[in-house]
């Protein structure tokens, strides 16, 4: 089962790296297809590359929020790894660097997908199963609990 996030949930990770209570949202659509195309997937994509790579691309080239567009895309993106059993094996520089290059047109989408599969973890644990609040998101109890373990440095 593959477990994926919401609107609602990418408007809270851009909400919590802008460390206010209103999100300026550029274009609410752009949320929308994101997670439209996401849940369009099949089961083939078993590592959820294919999905981290829409999220990312998506986010970097569309700017759907008015501020904090490449660590809205880096942070859903490692999330969205995290909770499906996996995490992208880089470090802060690398996915930097790799998010500018995405944002500068350098790159394709199936490229970043590609990218993504050479650098992914498999872990034995899925973050889905962490404790959480019955009143919580999957992004809240992923913040919470693993908030320094977002990716993996090698």
């Amino acid at each position: 089962m593959k477990y994926m996030l919401s609107v609602n949930e990418l408007i809270g990770l851009n909400k919590f790296l802008c460390g206010s209570a209103e999100v300026e949202i550029r274009d609410y659509n752009i949320l929308e297809n994101i997670i439209q195309s996401c849940s369009k997937l099949d089961d083939s994509d078993k590592y959820y590359t294919s999905m981290a790579a829409i999220i990312l691309y998506s986010i970097l080239r569309e700017h759907p929020f008015v501020y904090n567009n490449r660590e809205t895309a880096i942070l859903a993106t490692c999330a969205t790894m995290l909770m499906n059993g996996c995490s992208i094996h880089a470090n802060d520089s690398e996915l930097l660097a790799f998010a500018r290059r995405i944002e500068l047109g350098e790159l394709t989408r199936e490229e970043v997908r590609k990218w993504i599969f050479d650098h992914y973890m498999v872990h034995a644990f899925t973050v889905i199963e962490a404790e959480k609040h019955p009143d919580e998101s999957h992004v809240e109890s992923l913040l919470g609990h693993l908030t320094h373990k977002l990716w993996a440095v090698p």
